[in-house]
């Protein structure tokens, strides 16, 4: 089975970052999901979202599990980590789990979206965001691909930069990235000063 992880914000914060903006405040997002009893429970999902917040002003999400009913509401996770980027502005990474059982098989979009990106982004900065994963339920998936990238790479300006990103399936699925859509990386109330992501390209790990 082919799987696909899409790099969201972080990648776009590699590549089209530039300089700390104080009035924004959000950094870099990921959902991680497993099943972990396939055997009693196949339905049964775990989550992981992880964030990371401008450490002034630390957000909250609403995980939305893609099948219709309510979501886990706002929460702000705990914080699991710390750091300052380039420009001496510090940040906050936080992560929390969220449990979720479906009513049946399928594919579902799970996401949290909100507001505030970096206003220095070169690319859809102070736009809206959109952090999404695929839920695949079919009987021997058990996870989605996971990538342990930090909330910002600091590449220097000038030149052609190069990352390459840790990402690995729990199943042993082949892993292959892209650039995501302008529609999987920001909330659709933001308009036409959203994100332009580059042209799409499978990229294999």
């Amino acid at each position: 089975m082919l799987k696909r992880i899409i790099p969201l914000l972080a990648v776009l914060a590699a590549l089209f970052w530039s300089r700390a903006a104080e009035a924004s405040h959000f950094r870099y997002g990921t959902i991680a999901w497993t099943v972990p009893n396939p055997q009693a429970a196949p339905l049964a999902v775990s989550f992981t979202v992880t964030t990371a917040w401008r450490a002034a002003l630390v957000g909250q999400t609403n995980l939305d599990f893609g099948d219709g009913t309510p979501t886990n509401g706002n929460v702000i996770g705990a914080n699991i980590g710390t750091g300052t980027d380039a420009s001496g502005g510090a940040y906050i990474v936080t992560r929390y789990t969220a449990a979720h059982t479906y009513a049946m098989a399928g594919t579902y979009t799970v996401f949290f979206q909100g507001s505030a990106r970096l206003m220095g982004l070169q690319n859809g900065g102070n736009a809206s965001f959109r952090v999404e994963t695929k839920v695949g339920l079919a009987p021997g998936n058990t996870s989605g691909p996971v990538s342990a990238a930090p909330a910002i790479i600091q590449m220097q300006v000038g030149g052609i930069r190069t990352y390459t990103f840790p990402a690995f399936d729990p199943d042993g699925d082949v892993v292959t990235c892209r650039f995501a859509t302008s529609a999987e990386m920001w909330s659709s109330n933001t308009g036409a000063d959203g994100p332009i992501p580059p042209a799409a390209q499978d990229i294999p790990s």
